[in-house]
């Protein structure tokens, strides 16, 4: 799973905060599940990604605009509209005082993995970026995407 680590990193890049004390953020993850494909070793991981947020000073909105950025991305059915389930970005906030607030985001999350292997037998696994907008547009209109 590569989306956890790319997450932590787009965070960490633009709230200091979180780069300077890394113990405040720790991500977990929870209910993976993986759907193999019948006649490749490729395969879909989908989970629920867990950020749980220790004393967190700075604005949520903040927050929630870097996480929902980085979905842009790696996560866009996050975004879109009216296919989205109500439990796809969810959180739990235990207000501490007038300042700091313990955070629990859960955001579901998906992977496909390509797995190939070579004459030698040389096996190579590659993640799928998903496709963008304008990818998406494409295929809709007969073209594919790879």
């Amino acid at each position: 799973m590569e989306k956890p680590a790319l997450l932590r990193a787009e965070i960490e890049k633009h709230l200091p905060e979180f780069k300077n004390n890394p113990e405040k953020l720790t991500l977990f993850v929870q209910n993976g599940r993986v759907s193999g494909n019948k006649h490749t070793l490729g395969h879909e991981v989908r989970y629920t990604l867990a950020l749980m947020i220790d004393g967190y000073t700075g604005d949520t909105d903040i927050l929630n605009a870097v996480i929902l950025n980085w979905a842009r991305s790696h996560q866009p059915d996050l975004l879109a509209p009216g296919r989205v389930p109500d439990n796809a970005y969810r959180f739990e906030a235990d207000i501490l005082d007038n300042q700091s607030c313990d955070l629990l985001i859960e955001l579901a999350l998906s992977e496909r993995i390509t797995v190939t292997a070579d004459n030698n037998g040389q096996v190579t696994v590659r993640h799928q970026k998903p496709p963008t907008e304008d990818e998406m547009a494409n295929i809709l209109h007969g073209g594919s995407y790879e």
